[in-house]
């Protein structure tokens, strides 16, 4: 099987409306979800990362630029990823249709990781 990460993309503060208890059965859906996969033999890995985004490192025009991303006028991040076994890209893409960020209406990039073994 190849691995692929998905990688759950969401607009900055996207669940800052959610009651506590809303924000509980949200993690519940992933902690579901990222346990199925795991029985199934599916699952390599997965983390949720801080909410507050990340810096794009670049080179631009000879200078190395330091700069708040991946798009700082729209305050796009990537919020988590996880790593699951697939036999084909389709297959991936079809694991990311089950995950709740994709049931919340939210972009999962589905990218293949190369084949190192």
């Amino acid at each position: 099987m190849n691995q692929y990460i998905l990688l759950l993309h969401e607009q900055q503060n996207a669940d800052a409306g959610l009651s506590p208890d809303e924000m509980q059965a949200v993690v519940q859906r992933y902690i579901t979800w990222s346990q199925n996969l795991g029985q199934r033999g599916l699952l390599v890995s997965g983390e949720r990362l801080d909410s507050h985004g990340g810096q794009i490192v670049r080179t631009a025009g000879g200078d190395m630029i330091v700069s708040d991303g991946p798009y700082a006028e729209t305050k796009d991040i990537v919020s988590g990823f996880f790593i699951v076994r697939a036999d084909t890209m389709a297959g991936a893409a079809e694991l990311a249709k089950e995950c709740p960020h994709a049931q919340r209406g939210f972009p999962v990039e589905v990218r293949e990781l190369p084949n190192t073994g």
